[in-house]
């Protein structure tokens, strides 16, 4: 892309905040014109005390557990505080992609399994950990928002 390419293009960050703004300054950084425009907001959960408690019944047994993003992480331990930990302990812990990966080693000091590809379902679904015969009879939790 040429310089004059460069100052000409704008971009318009889409993704909810902190993400949104951190992008945008980014792209500034790297010379182009940036707009943090968030088009989704995470909010905590209608019923906080019903949803940790649904993840403490769900979690800390042999089976694994799938983040989908990175906001699923941080929202998790804010649920869930020191606790979130030695609730994944007996778990197979996985992250969608790499963000999702670091934002769960940032807090969590045990295995977390990541496709090295790509970050999609389709990547997910391919891994070792999530074929037919391993999940057989395992309890599987998915941590993401009610939409997700």
């Amino acid at each position: 892309m040429t310089d004059t390419a460069t100052q000409s293009t704008s971009v318009w960050v889409t993704r909810p905040e902190p993400a949104a703004t951190e992008l945008a300054g980014l792209l500034k950084e790297a010379g182009l014109r940036a707009l943090a425009v968030p088009t989704l907001e995470i909010t905590p959960p209608d019923d906080v005390a019903a949803t940790t408690e649904q993840a403490r019944r769900c979690l800390g047994q042999d089976g694994l557990v799938i983040f989908i993003s990175r906001n699923a992480v941080d929202w998790f331990w804010q649920l869930l505080g020191a606790d979130g930990a030695a609730l994944l302990a007996p778990m197979e812990v996985v992250a969608v992609g790499p963000a999702t990966a670091a934002a769960l080693e940032a807090r969590y000091s045990g295995d977390v399994i990541t496709p090295h590809d790509q970050a999609d379902s389709e990547a997910l679904l391919a891994l070792p950990s999530l074929q037919a015969a391993a999940v057989a009879d395992r309890a599987v939790t998915i941590v993401r928002g009610p939409d997700g």
